[in-house]
């Protein structure tokens, strides 16, 4: 099985909350500030089409290094669980 590995960047002022997704099953990006920023449907950039990548890319079974989960001096490493653009669902909270 062929198999990518990716950096995957949250957002370091939500530790706790990636932390608890995390936890849950769920690894999560910090980006997604407005409903126009869903990937599926994408209609305002402001930064969000440079996550297409890995949205297009990420597939079941690769692995996703995350730097300050749990904590701010460890690395998560994660295996996706399914391919990012089957898995993906958009959230923001305010």
């Amino acid at each position: 099985m062929s198999r990518n590995y990716w950096g995957y960047r949250i957002d370091k002022t939500k530790i706790d909350f990636f932390r608890q997704e995390l936890a849950e099953g769920k690894l999560r990006q910090g980006w997604g500030w407005d409903d126009e920023q869903n990937l599926r449907q994408l209609t305002m950039d402001s930064g969000a089409r440079r996550n297409l990548p890995i949205f297009r890319k990420v597939k079941k079974g690769d692995i996703l290094l995350v730097p300050r989960l749990p904590t701010w001096n460890e690395v998560a490493i994660v295996e996706a669980t399914q391919d990012f653009d089957e898995g993906y669902d958009f959230f923001h909270s305010s």
